[in-house]
């Protein structure tokens, strides 16, 4: 795209170009998912994640759970516009949004230092517990949602905690520019988008979703029992049939 200094109407056909360009690659990916059933995968994965969601942000979370449902909502869009990496790196902030949900409805002193500067940086002076609390990074608002679930006497919650830590890595690893600085030509604007790139993407889609939607669960036991049977069948099919027997053969959530 580099060349001399254009003039405002070589950069508005310069635009045009590439996004006409853009809407070509993007026109034909989506016609190629339609028939797709890994992307129809994907699709089901967030509509039944929506469903349970939709039912659990109805408590007094904070904060709620609205940005986690647009992120939801976004993934397959993504996907199809071949952004997974970006879909990935949306993902990292879901589970980021879910810990966040866990620890700040506990904390609402911490809540309100944090809604004062959202956008500050770590704080990392301890003689300032308040802002301290409302300034970690993701460990630290996970390790207080795998003490808090140890509380829960069926362990399911503190697995899929752990699941979810454990998973961190590789969320993370997309965001760091590492698997892109080795490149020795230009990395094109966009990702593959074959059946394989899609079924991987669609497992950690469900792996972190589940986790995630167990977590809240446990957090909100109450509001989780009354879920109407539409989403409840969402919840179970997300979690598997393994997971869901034993959360309906256990004493699931918080006391």
């Amino acid at each position: 795209m580099a060349g001399p200094l254009p003039h405002t109407n070589q950069i508005r056909q310069m635009c045009e170009d590439y996004i006409d360009d853009a809407k070509d690659i993007i026109s034909k990916s989506l016609n190629d998912l339609k028939q797709s059933k890994e992307y129809q995968f994907i699709f089901r994965v967030s509509l039944a994640a929506d469903a349970v969601l939709s039912e659990l942000s109805k408590t007094n979370l904070k904060p709620r759970l609205s940005a986690a449902r647009s992120i939801v909502l976004r993934i397959p869009l993504l996907v199809g516009l071949k952004q997974i990496s970006v879909a990935t790196i949306e993902l990292r902030r879901f589970c980021e949004l879910v810990f966040w949900s866990v620890y700040f409805t506990d904390h609402p002193v911490e809540w309100a230092s944090f809604q004062r500067s959202p956008s500050s940086g770590f704080v990392r002076d301890i003689n300032k517990p308040i802002s301290y609390g409302a300034h970690r990074e993701i460990t630290f608002y996970s390790n207080y949602a795998r003490e808090l679930m140890a509380l829960e006497s069926s362990g399911i919650s503190v697995e899929s905690v752990d699941s979810l830590r454990q998973m961190q890595e590789e969320l993370s690893a997309v965001v760091h520019p590492g698997r892109i600085a080795g490149a020795k030509s230009k990395v094109p604007p966009f990702d593959e988008v074959s059946p394989d790139a899609l079924k991987k993407f669609g497992l950690l889609q469900r792996q972190v979703l589940s986790h995630c939607c167990i977590l809240l669960a446990s957090f909100k036991r109450r509001r989780f029992d009354r879920l109407q049977p539409m989403q409840r069948a969402h919840f179970d099919w997300i979690v598997g049939s393994a997971t869901e027997k034993r959360i309906r053969q256990a004493s699931f959530g918080l006391p």
